[in-house]
């Protein structure tokens, strides 16, 4: 040992303690492990949101009239802002209310007549996102047109984004991770210890 150096534990003085070190490992493993969860979280989020089935089918030529529409989206609706309409060659079809089973949602239809329909629909899915079309089927013999789709399907990340359980739960652990990590890293080294 050189004369005015002290050691401390056979390292130099002016060595980082070891305990300092692994907080600091920590501290930037936290502070990654954040990163990714926000990423990964986004990712989940951002999965393209669209209508998976209709019944009946966009196109169909059905011999008589459909008791219900079933529409079949690829993510979990809410409830309450499931909105779908029937239209006829006679106007809007009086619908039954529509019922929403996770991710399927079904609205009873009225008697009809032969002709031509088209059914459009706004929902909101459980992650915020809307999501809009049309489609369209013919009742009856015929070579009428079938009612089509005039616009396609849109999605929308108007102001429902952000309240999404997963949204909330993805900022909530990173905040918390990112405020340990910093913690952490700022923490002086020796608090709380006496000194020999």
């Amino acid at each position: 040992m050189s004369p005015g150096s002290p050691e401390r534990g056979g390292l130099p003085a002016d060595a980082p303690a070891p305990a300092a070190a692994w907080r600091r490992v920590a501290a930037v493993s936290v502070a990654l492990l954040a990163v990714a969860v926000l990423v990964l979280g986004a990712t989940v989020a951002r999965r393209p949101a669209r209508l998976e089935s209709v019944d009946p089918a966009d196109g169909a030529r059905l011999a008589t009239a459909p008791a219900a529409v079933r529409l079949s989206f690829s993510g979990r609706v809410d409830p309450r802002e499931a909105h779908v309409s029937v239209v006829g060659a006679a106007g809007r079809l009086p619908t039954g209310p529509v019922r929403v089973d996770g991710s399927r949602v079904t609205v009873p239809l009225p008697a009809t007549g032969t002709g031509s329909y088209r059914l459009g629909y706004h929902v909101v899915l459980g992650d915020g996102r809307a999501l809009s079309g049309q489609t369209g089927y013919r009742v009856g013999p015929g070579g009428g047109e079938v009612a089509v789709a005039a616009p396609p399907e849109t999605t929308s990340d108007h102001d429902h984004l952000g309240s999404g359980p997963l949204t909330v739960g993805v900022l909530l652990v990173g905040t918390v991770l990112t405020g340990f990590a910093v913690a952490v890293l700022f923490r002086r080294p020796g608090r709380g210890r006496r000194r020999t």
